[in-house]
């Protein structure tokens, strides 16, 4: 699976005084929160870019 970057929403991470602009994403693993130049960056140039248009990704926190 490729890596994916989610821009263009809203980023729900928990922190609400730090709103980040995107999220790095690959084989279900997050690969890093804020800017869009930084996960672009930590994603490859083959990334996936995905506009969310305003919806909201709340990552999938999962706590054994």
């Amino acid at each position: 699976m490729s890596a994916a970057v989610l821009i263009g929403g809203t980023v729900y991470t928990g922190a609400f005084d730090k709103p980040v602009e995107a999220i790095a994403i690959s084989d279900g693993k997050v690969l890093a929160v804020g800017s869009e130049s930084k996960c672009r960056a930590a994603s490859g140039k083959d990334a996936h870019v995905q506009d969310l248009d305003g919806a909201t990704v709340v990552p999938g926190l999962v706590e054994s």
